[in-house]
């Protein structure tokens, strides 16, 4: 989800929690989420090329796409609650923290 301007992402954790890697760009609030190439990418805002190229990287590696989705999903579920909580909106805790169990069970 690459954005111009997002304190923090519901999408990013929602695309983790379904064991997917994920695009985003370094001030999409949870930039600090992602180890770059681990969970997905970061991406510098603006640079559709670089978007591109990491479309077109995970499309034809899709091993490697499969590998990098359960790496969102394990670092989803070890996400301290404290940190939701201080950077994220109301109910997020609670959201995020169902939808690591559910994508654990």
């Amino acid at each position: 989800m690459p954005s111009l301007a997002d304190s923090y992402a519901l999408v990013v954790l929602e695309a983790m929690s379904a064991g997917l890697p994920v695009i985003i760009s370094e001030n999409a609030g949870t930039a600090d989420l992602i180890e770059n190439g681990r969970e997905g990418f970061v991406v510098p805002i603006r640079n559709t090329r670089e978007i591109a190229e990491k479309l077109t990287f995970l499309y034809e590696n899709r091993e490697r796409c499969a590998h990098m989705g359960m790496g969102s999903t394990e670092a989803l579920s070890k996400i301290s609650p404290a940190l939701l909580t201080r950077s994220s909106p109301p109910g997020l805790i609670s959201m995020s923290t169902e939808m690591a169990t559910i994508t654990m069970v």
